[in-house]
């Protein structure tokens, strides 16, 4: 099992085989510390924490046995100086054209190059209005499906 768990946002429960302890279907969202408190023991073999950035503080940590310190500061001008690609996660059966429509206003607002937008699915009017937005801007919008997430057939749409 994969599980990425970010403080007070999406926990996701992921296996390539199904199992009898959890239903590997269900995306869990909310404060991980509540959604893992659900989960049945024994059910995880990874748990993946990402640390909130950009929080305008400083990090310190005495590592191993030499106890080195080892620090950074988490202090940026905006958020283009750590991020990317903006990414959007839709928890929807499918993404419609308004949902892509407000994608590529943050992208235009944000002068961003390249987005991920995740969803269940696509309505063929999302998948054409992605296609016209790189025609008219050149700005890439990288569809992915959680399906094609979890089964890792992503590699190729990555680049």
């Amino acid at each position: 099992m994969v599980k990425k768990v970010t403080t007070k946002e999406t926990v996701v429960a992921s296996r390539l085989k199904s199992s009898a302890l959890l239903d590997t279907r269900v995306v869990y969202c909310g404060d991980n510390l509540e959604q893992l408190a659900k989960l049945p023991d024994a059910c995880v073999d990874l748990i993946y924490i990402d640390p909130p950035f950009n929080s305008n503080l400083n990090y310190e940590v005495f590592w191993g046995e030499t106890k080195e310190k080892r620090a950074f500061e988490d202090r940026h001008e905006n958020t283009k100086a750590y991020i990317d690609y903006p990414i959007q996660v839709k928890q929807k059966d499918k993404a419609g054209r308004p949902d892509i429509d407000a994608f590529e206003a943050m992208m235009m607002r944000e002068d961003c190059e390249k987005g991920f937008f995740v969803s269940f699915d696509y309505s063929s009017d999302a998948l054409q209005e992605i296609e016209s937005f790189f025609k008219r801007s050149h700005k890439v919008i990288v569809a992915l499906t959680v399906q094609e997430i979890l089964d890792e057939h992503i590699a190729k749409k990555l680049l």
